[in-house]
């Protein structure tokens, strides 16, 4: 997820590259700790999840505004990016899903390690972390 993020915030403008930039590398680095889990990869991944949704629940809403703000101005002749706001809803909804999947594993007390094959991933292997 944080791999196709990095071309949104790039489009985005590169005043957000250095708030946006180091977020996505934390979640690529997060996605690999999960591939080899332990006791701490909980409470990180909560840790990380509940501080994004605030974030993302607020980009849904920003972009609500827009779309509205949008409506106003073609009442007057305007209105030409008037879809831009569906941008950041979109980018708030799917990386809001991404944290509500996350935060379920992270309180269900499971967390999907390999098989003994090490090729794919399944939850019924898994042994709660405490």
């Amino acid at each position: 997820m944080a791999i196709a993020l990095l071309p949104v915030s790039t489009f985005l403008g590169f005043f957000t590259i250095p708030v946006v930039v180091p977020a996505l590398i934390w979640l690529v680095v997060l996605g690999v700790r999960l591939m080899r889990p332990n006791t701490t990869v909980r409470t990180t991944l909560r840790v990380t999840h509940c501080l994004l949704a605030p974030l993302e629940a607020l980009l849904v809403v920003y972009g609500i505004h827009c779309l509205q703000a949008a409506r106003r101005s073609a009442e007057f002749g305007g209105g030409l990016l008037g879809a831009s706001g569906l941008i950041p809803i979109v980018i708030g909804v799917l990386a809001g899903s991404l944290s509500v999947a996350s935060l379920c594993v992270a309180f269900s007390g499971e967390v999907p390690r390999p098989t003994e094959a090490g090729q794919s991933f399944g939850c019924d292997s898994g042994a709660p972390l405490g």
